[in-house]
């Protein structure tokens, strides 16, 4: 890998795309090719060696850490869902949260994102999958839920130096079919995005999940993204070709690198969440290195 991987400003990359039980094993996987900068993500099981793994690897490799949405892993898996009506759910979420600000602390990490809420009951055999529409939360009602805590965790996250961000959901087609258009996922269009936005929150914002809830919904990508742009200092990317969520390579050919590279990065934090194999993801992060590097 070219040494320019390690010059400034920093390019993080998911250990979501890296198969691996233990974190440390998905971490060491991307820093014995050469990545410096980590972001710790779901995928991985509980273990209770992890956070002493990981200081020791950061001081060997000389990483970067942060953290987003369902790290750390706890014992027992659940559905991370601040918008949950079910009181042990919004719990497990709220102080799930809570702890993964205390490790954002102890690992050096100033930013921490977390997905959007769910208005339903979510198993874990749901995600990235058909996701059942029997059972509606009150939207209003989940919506107040969702940004009372999250307010409320965010004062907690700027008293340790970390700034807590929400991430967008991605409406897939098999899902907007399955939900006959009702609303089951908490910020999903730019619409909503700005309204939470000027609601106060920090913006996590995923473009290949905007491109499929645009294919789903027959918006211009293009144009939401343009909307939204400004209101985002930290960015997820990868790309699909719009009808779920596929963590491709970014072709330097197709429209999401060519959007990119039109709306400029400027000081964007970026995340590569990036699943077909090292190869692509070293690929694409080049590419984008090259971008940055023209900011």
């Amino acid at each position: 890998m070219s040494s320019s991987i390690n010059t400034a400003p920093p390019i993080f990359v998911s250990t979501s795309g890296i198969q691996a039980r233990k974190i440390g094993d998905a971490v060491l996987q991307l820093a014995t090719v050469g990545f410096r900068h980590i972001e710790l993500s779901g995928g991985t099981s509980f273990y209770p060696e992890w956070l002493e793994e990981l200081l020791e690897i950061r001081e060997e490799y000389d990483l970067t850490f942060r953290l987003h949405n369902y790290f750390p892993p706890p014992p027992d898996p659940f559905v991370l869902n601040l918008a949950a009506e079910d009181i042990s759910q919004y719990r497990k979420s709220f102080e799930l949260i809570e702890l993964a600000i205390e490790v954002s602390e102890i690992l050096g990490s100033t930013q921490l994102g977390f997905h959007a809420g769910f208005l339903t009951q979510m198993s874990v055999e749901h995600l990235g999958r058909r996701i059942p529409s029997n059972q509606f939360h009150d939207l209003a009602q989940a919506s107040a839920r969702f940004q009372s805590s999250y307010l409320q965790l965010k004062e907690v996250a700027m008293a340790r130096g970390v700034s807590l961000y929400i991430e967008n959901n991605v409406l897939s087609r098999q899902n907007h079919r399955s939900f006959g258009g009702r609303r089951l996922l908490m910020m999903t269009t730019a619409d909503e995005i700005l309204t939470s936005y000027k609601l106060g929150s920090l913006i996590l914002l995923d473009l290949a999940h905007l491109k499929v809830t645009c294919s789903s919904l027959g918006l211009s990508f293009r144009d939401e993204l343009s909307r939204v742009w400004g209101c985002s200092n930290y960015l997820h990317l990868s790309d699909n070709d719009g009808t779920e969520d596929q963590n491709q390579a970014i072709e330097s050919h197709s429209e999401m690198f060519s959007l990119i590279a039109q709306l400029g990065i400027g000081n964007k934090s970026l995340t590569l969440e990036i699943y077909d194999d090292i190869v692509g993801l070293e690929a694409t992060h080049e590419r984008l290195r090259s971008l940055v590097t023209q900011c």
